[in-house]
């Protein structure tokens, strides 16, 4: 039997760096930093060696769920493995949340027991639904499904409440408007303009998308007109990268010399 490097009391309970904690010393940690809203993605880290672990440890305990949706808000969510993915639970009595595979063709919740298709997300038969697709809501990151071709999806989950657009091929995340100008031919059941045009040369100092549709190049003044949702219609100096406020004379060195 170990010593927790906590309580010293002997648990038998070690993360993946192999040090060993007992699970409630590491719940009190975590849930301190819930209860005071300062949760961060460093705080899933060993206390002794810093190496970071999932919030998958605490799949088990009262905390999970608060975790799960917490981390969500406040896009702590790169905790997860880069093969796991966040679902909700497919039965409409249950709210629960939880990790599985991205290359899962099924689960199992840990709460009400049910087992449920990922795809069309009906209970789990012996054949798992072909016509359904799914992707990931690029903003909270939960599984969005459609049933039918088009292409424009939104994201009805808990943390977007249907204010989140995006693309069901590039995951692009669009405006409203972009309805029908994103796809070819101004169609939706279409492909995406994205794998038809050709991305920018240079990337945006802001939020680094080569995305033309996303990104006007003006090349007559070495600038960029940046209309992604982190940049937000900012203008942007392409030799030194500065944001250019409006009505702004830009001058710099890089500018001059060039």
């Amino acid at each position: 039997m170990n010593k927790c490097l906590i309580c010293y009391e002997d648990t038998d309970f070690s993360l993946n760096c192999q040090h060993f904690y007992c699970l409630k010393c590491l719940v009190k940690m975590i849930q301190d930093k819930l209860k005071t809203l300062q949760l961060t993605i460093d705080d899933y880290k060993c206390p002794q060696c810093k190496q970071k672990f999932s919030v998958e440890v605490f799949k088990n305990t009262e905390i999970y769920n608060d975790l799960i949706e917490y981390s969500l808000q406040h896009n702590c969510i790169e905790n997860l493995n880069e093969d796991e993915m966040i679902v909700d639970c497919g039965h409409e009595d249950c709210n629960n949340k939880f990790i599985v595979s991205k290359n899962a063709k099924y689960s199992r919740c840990p709460v009400c027991k049910q087992i449920y298709c990922l795809n069309c997300r009906k209970p789990y038969e012996s054949k798992c639904c072909q016509q359904a697709i799914n992707g990931k809501c690029p903003r909270c990151k939960i599984q969005v499904f459609k049933e039918e071709g088009c292409n424009f999806l939104k994201c009805q989950s808990q943390y977007c409440k249907g204010q989140i657009y995006f693309c069901g091929i590039c995951f692009l995340i669009l405006k409203k408007e972009d309805h029908y100008s994103h796809f070819i031919d101004n169609n939706p059941y279409n492909a995406c303009r994205i794998g038809k045009i050709k991305p920018n040369k240079q990337k945006c100092p802001g939020c680094l998308t080569l995305n033309p549709l996303q990104c006007q190049i003006i090349e007559t003044l070495n600038q960029c007109y940046c209309k992604s949702n982190i940049c937000k219609e900012s203008l942007y100096c392409l030799s030194c990268s500065k944001k250019i406020q409006k009505n702004e004379n830009h001058e710099c060195k890089q500018c001059l010399i060039m």
